[in-house]
């Protein structure tokens, strides 16, 4: 995932809802380091 993900609710751990819906007091976000899925991986060059 090299672009931002456009949903910030993805890094939501923890909510506490109100009592009115779709509407909540606090949320506990985590944003965890990024990683790359090829990283450290053989990519040889291509040849055409």
């Amino acid at each position: 995932m090299l672009r931002e993900s456009k949903d910030p609710s993805i890094f939501t751990v923890l909510t506490c809802p109100s009592t009115r819906p779709g509407i909540a007091i606090a949320d506990f976000v985590i944003f965890p380091p990024r990683w790359g899925v090829a990283e450290g991986t053989f990519r040889p060059p291509y040849y055409h």
